[in-house]
């Protein structure tokens, strides 16, 4: 049974990795011709599928409701923090503090269907019992 822990992890790592990759590339300037905020939504939609991987791997953990909704918002917002820093070190990247609002935001955001990743775990799970 441990080792479906650490598969449901696989979706966190992964988008970590990810978004990591996508913000150590070197910045190229925004077409703000579509409408001014295109990046922010774009860091809101980013980190709302990666709230919907951490919440994947917190519901093998079986915590509290509680807990699970705080850690949720607490680990989205602490990478999406430590993602803006090291943009700081990145030629033409920048740290700015809307983009983490936009990060938290777009986790938090995540929590609203969060029954639909309860259903998505559970099939994963009662599939992965059945060939156990």
């Amino acid at each position: 049974m441990k080792y479906k822990r650490y598969l449901f992890s696989i979706p966190l790592i992964l988008a970590s990795i990810t978004i990591f990759i996508a913000s150590h590339q070197e910045g190229v300037p925004f077409d703000t011709s579509i409408f001014i905020f295109q990046d922010k939504v774009m860091h809101f939609f980013a980190y709302t599928i990666y709230g919907y991987t951490i919440q994947l791997y917190l519901k093998s953990l079986n915590l509290a409701k509680s807990k699970y909704i705080m850690f949720t918002i607490m680990i989205g917002s602490l990478f999406g923090l430590s993602d803006e820093f090291h943009q700081y070190f990145i030629p033409n990247r920048s740290t700015e503090f809307f983009d983490w609002v936009a990060d938290t935001l777009g986790v938090s955001f995540s929590l609203v269907f969060s029954k639909h990743i309860s259903i998505f775990y559970n099939y994963l799970y009662n599939k992965l019992n059945m060939n156990s």
